[in-house]
């Protein structure tokens, strides 16, 4: 069996690092950095949560050759994780800020 490939590490990294910082901006630029209240302080929470997350978990990713392998391993595992579970709720959180801001 021959495993595809979808691209280049390095291509994938990138493209989450711009997609980071674009999100980063959207959010200051839509927000002023306001949390809101109720639906959208949950969401803001949620969106800086995943920011931070991925943050972390890229910088240890970066750093990663720097310290102990068994050290790398387990806090790549642990940040990388941490970011996909706090950013499960995010699309939900989103769609229903958008449907309560044309709806209502």
């Amino acid at each position: 069996m021959v495993k595809k490939k979808l691209g280049d590490f390095a291509y994938w990294r990138l493209f989450h690092i711009i997609l980071g910082v674009l999100c980063v901006f959207t959010l200051i630029l839509h927000t002023g950095l306001h949390f809101g209240e109720n639906l959208n302080q949950i969401l803001m929470i949620d969106f800086i949560a995943v920011i931070t997350c991925g943050t972390l978990a890229g910088l240890i990713i970066g750093l990663s050759s720097k310290l102990k392998a068994s050290l790398a391993i387990k806090l790549r595992r642990f940040w990388s994780w941490t970011h996909i579970l706090v950013t499960w709720p995010l699309p939900a959180l989103l769609g229903a800020h958008i449907l309560t801001v044309y709806y209502f």
